[in-house]
């Protein structure tokens, strides 16, 4: 299926959610279930434009078998997430500018330690530090690794660096307050 504004526009109204005037960011999660894979997108709507880049919603398996918290590795739940991002540094380092959660967002816990991803497990809703930011300082990262313990990471730097200018775009017309809306592959068909 090829993703255009209006299919993105109609599927977020359609799930009740709310398809903003300006900017809009949009990420989907994949049906397909690969590990450690970036197949996930972003799709960044402005001014009748649409651009879409290679990302991961998912956790990488390192943290999946490793969890940084007691009660599982974070999993971002499709929803629409409004003002919760604001520009800043992922994990305040000044070479990682990044989209950081300034708002609570509602993550699954997945804590059975094995490579696939649980997103039917126990609920949190908090501020976790789960970031749009990117991988890799340098090139194409092909596999997630460390890059995400619950963040949406993007696969390239190139790409991250494209989607943050446009950020900044509107970064004083939203007064630094973004909205991300995740959704599944599934919401389309």
């Amino acid at each position: 299926m090829k993703i255009t504004t209006e299919i993105l526009k109609s599927t977020i109204q359609n799930k009740g959610y709310k398809w903003f005037s300006g900017l809009n960011i949009v990420g989907i999660r994949s049906t397909m279930d690969v590990p450690n894979t970036f197949n996930d997108f972003l799709f960044t709507s402005w001014d009748a434009n649409l651009l879409a880049w290679i990302i991961t919603t998912d956790p990488g398996t390192y943290w999946l078998n490793n969890p940084i918290n007691k009660l599982g590795t974070a999993v971002l739940k499709p929803g629409q997430y409004v003002g919760c991002y604001s520009l800043g540094f992922h994990q305040g380092k000044s070479n990682h500018p990044a989209l950081v959660q300034t708002g609570k967002v509602t993550v699954y816990r997945d804590n059975n330690r094995d490579n696939k991803i649980d997103k039917n497990s126990k609920e949190e809703t908090g501020l976790f530090g789960i970031n749009i930011h990117r991988s890799n300082l340098n090139g194409r990262t092909m596999t997630i690794g460390k890059w995400s313990a619950g963040c949406q990471v993007f696969q390239s730097k190139t790409d991250h660096d494209k989607f943050l200018s446009i950020c900044n775009l509107y970064k004083k017309d939203l007064n630094n307050k973004f909205t991300y809306t995740l959704l599944d592959e599934r919401d389309f068909y």
